[in-house]
């Protein structure tokens, strides 16, 4: 599982070249309630693209903005195959045809500006942003 991760992430670093911003938020239980608009569910999270060209540390703050109470919003984590896959395929939904790279919660504390993956987790359902 850890070099299928890290092949996803390389790859959406390699492949892009226009800036990305995405963000998740956890619904409990899911069948309870939708994710808030703008954003796509995905096992239980909520997750949710943003074209803004962010520093790592940027992002991450940029993302705990959605945070309320002890729900708390930051970048994605990207635990499986297939939720890589599900990621690659949202941002590549959101921009057709062109790679995008994106920050995840991984990092190597770089203030380089590149694009962002944002897993807002644990947000209050119907939260709208």
């Amino acid at each position: 599982a850890v070099a299928k991760f890290l092949w996803v992430l390389a790859t959406l670093h390699l492949a892009s070249e226009k800036p990305a911003f995405f963000s998740t938020y956890m619904a409990l239980p899911v069948h309870a309630y939708s994710c808030p608009l703008f954003w796509t569910e995905y096992e239980g999270h909520c997750y949710r693209y943003f074209p803004i060209n962010k520093t790592w540390a940027e992002a991450d703050l940029y993302c705990a903005e959605f945070s309320i109470g002890i729900r708390s919003a930051k970048l994605a984590s990207i635990h499986s195959w297939e939720e890589n896959v599900f990621v690659y395929d949202l941002v590549n939904s959101r921009v057709p045809g062109i790679p995008t790279d994106i920050w995840t919660g991984l990092n190597d504390l770089r203030q380089v500006s590149s694009p962002c993956l944002c897993s807002c987790s644990d947000l209050v359902p119907g939260q709208q942003r």
